[in-house]
């Protein structure tokens, strides 16, 4: 509503606001680009990125958007990498029969984040190179710089 609340703002003026404030204070992002406030729907996924980073609950976060499901919410927000550990970590791991996995929840953890970076298990060790690139090495992998092992597998 504008200031006389009896009529809400014009779109265009909505749009033109943010981005005339940047202007005038020479607001720059990260690349040192002036800030684009054109497409404000950024800042709800900069707050719901904050939120869920602080530790908010998801389902919180998910009726503060108004959003139907996760789905929807996870869309928009960004959320760190220490984020993803803290959750993971935050619960008991079970197996299929109900025992409490006996592999040290962040050894776990480590092994399901190098899986999706990797695409070669090898019997002794691990191939950290890029699942896009290809392999020059053939059959070297001892000799590589981008095979890792440890002592489980010496």
């Amino acid at each position: 509503m504008n200031r006389h609340a009896d009529k809400p703002y014009p779109v265009e003026r909505i749009h033109q606001t943010p981005s005339e404030f940047a202007r005038r204070l020479g607001i720059r992002d990260s690349a040192r680009r002036l800030v684009d406030f054109n497409r404000n729907h950024r800042f709800r996924h900069t707050k719901a990125t904050s939120l869920l980073n602080a530790g908010v609950p998801l389902h919180v976060v998910q009726r503060y958007f108004g959003h139907l499901s996760p789905a929807m919410l996870m869309h928009s927000a960004q959320t760190l990498a220490e984020t993803h550990e803290r959750e993971f970590l935050r619960y008991r791991k079970i197996t299929a029969d109900a025992r409490e996995l006996a592999t040290d929840p962040c050894d776990l953890y480590d092994m399901l984040e190098l899986d999706k970076r990797t695409d070669r298990i090898l019997p002794n060790g691990l191939c950290l190179l890029p699942p896009r690139q290809a392999c020059t090495k053939g059959n070297a992998c001892l000799t590589c710089d981008k095979f890792a092992t440890d002592a489980t597998l010496s």
